[in-house]
C-alpha cells in the first residue's frame, strides 16, 4: 500500500515530529510511505504548495493521501488528492471558531475520512462519522533512564528539582506565565523550571529522564504526546484538564489534574516531585506506536475496500 503523508515542515524543513513518528510506525509495519512537507506561513503560504503537491501525487501515485492539520488538509483538497484522509490535531478544532468552521466544512464536503485525537474534539466538531485515534508513543525510544546521567547530558544540576515545561513559552496557548507563577508560589528555591524548546526528537527522552516532573498548563490541547512520552518514562505529571490528558492519566500514581489556578498547580507540583518514578509506563501499552499503527492501517484498508 502506498501512502503519502502531508504535513507542515516549517521548523527547520522537518516534518512535524508527531506526524513523522506516526509515519515511521507505519513504515515499520510495511506501508510504502512518503512524506510531503508543506513550507509556508499562513493560509497563503500553505496554498502555494498546491502545484508541488500535485506533482508529488502524479509521481508517487499513492493509494491514498493522509494529511495532518487543517491547512495541510486544505492544500491536499485543492491539489485534488483522493481518496483523502485528514487528521485534525487540536488547534484546528479548539484554536478558534474560524478554524473549527473550516475544519467542519471541509470534513463534511471534501474529505473521505476525518480523524480526531480525542472525544472532546469529536464533540466540538459535531460531525457524525469522525474517528477518534490518538497519537501513539514510541515506547522503544521513550523508556526510563538514569536521572543523574540524563541531567549530565541535558546540562542540568542534578541537585535541583527539575520541572519540565514541555513547549515554547512564546506560544500563548501554552500558558507559560501560569507555570512560572505556580513554581514561584511553591516557595522552594530548589525547584527549577526547565524549558523544552528546539530539542531534537531523539533528545527529548534525555530531558524527560532528567526531570522530576512535567508541568503542562496549556489553555487547550488535542492529545499531547509529551504526556504519553513522560508516562512511558515513568515521570510524574501535573497537567491542566485539557485534551485527553484526564483519560490517559486516570489511575496513575504521581499524576495530577488541576484547573488553571496557580495555587492548585503549585500544591500538586510539590506532591508530584515526591512521586518519581511513577508506574505510568505499564498503563499506556494501548498507546504504543505499533498498536496505533495497526488501527490506522485498518482504517486505510477499510477505505480502500
Amino acid at each position: 500500500m502506498r501512502v503519502l503523508f502531508v504535513s507542515s515542515a516549517n521548523r527547520r524543513g522537518e516534518i512535524n515530529p508527531v506526524v513523522y513518528n506516526q509515519g515511521l510506525s507505519l513504515i515499520k509495519e510495511g506501508i510504502d510511505l512518503r512524506f510531503f512537507g508543506v513550507i509556508g506561513k499562513g493560509a497563503a503560504g500553505y496554498l502555494g504548495n498546491r502545484g508541488l503537491l500535485r506533482k508529488e501525487i502524479r509521481a508517487f501515485k499513492p493509494d491514498l493521501v493522509h494529511a495532518h492539520y487543517l491547512l495541510s488538509g486544505a492544500v491536499a483538497t485543492l491539489a485534488g488528492a483522493r481518496p483523502l484522509i485528514v487528521s485534525l490535531m487540536g488547534s484546528d478544532v479548539h484554536g478558534s471558531s474560524r478554524q473549527r468552521f473550516f475544519s467542519s466544512f471541509l470534513a463534511r464536503h471534501f474529505w473521505d475520512i476525518c480523524i480526531v485525537k480525542t472525544e472532546r474534539m469529536q464533540q466540538a466538531l459535531g460531525i457524525n462519522g469522525t474517528l477518534v485515534v490518538p497519537n501513539g508513543v514510541d515506547m522503544e525510544l521513550f523508556c526510563p533512564g538514569d536521572r543523574e546521567e540524563a541531567c549530565r547530558q541535558a546540562g542540568w544540576d542534578s541537585s535541583s528539582v527539575n520541572v519540565l515545561f514541555p513547549s515554547d513559552p512564546a506560544r500563548a496557548e501554552k500558558n507559560f506565565v501560569l507555570a512560572e507563577k505556580a513554581v514561584a508560589l511553591s516557595g522552594d528555591s530548589g525547584i527549577k523550571l526547565r524549558i523544552l524548546r528546539d530539542v531534537p526528537r531523539e533528545r527529548v527522552v534525555t530531558h524527560l529522564n532528567a526531570s522530576d516532573a512535567v508541568l503542562l498548563t496549556s489553555l487547550w490541547e488535542g492529545s499531547p504526546n509529551i504526556i504519553k512520552e513522560a508516562l512511558s518514562c515513568n515521570i510524574p505529571i501535573v497537567s491542566a484538564d485539557v485534551g485527553d490528558v484526564r483519560e490517559i492519566m486516570s489511575g496513575i500514581s504521581g499524576c495530577f489534574i488541576t484547573g488553571h489556578d496557580a495555587g492548585e498547580i503549585s500544591s500538586a507540583l510539590l506532591k508530584a516531585v515526591e512521586c518519581r518514578p511513577t508506574d505510568g509506563r505499564r498503563h499506556i501499552g494501548h498507546l504504543d506506536s505499533r498498536t496505533v499503527a495497526a488501527r490506522v492501517i485498518n482504517i486505510y484498508e477499510g477505505l480502500l475496500r
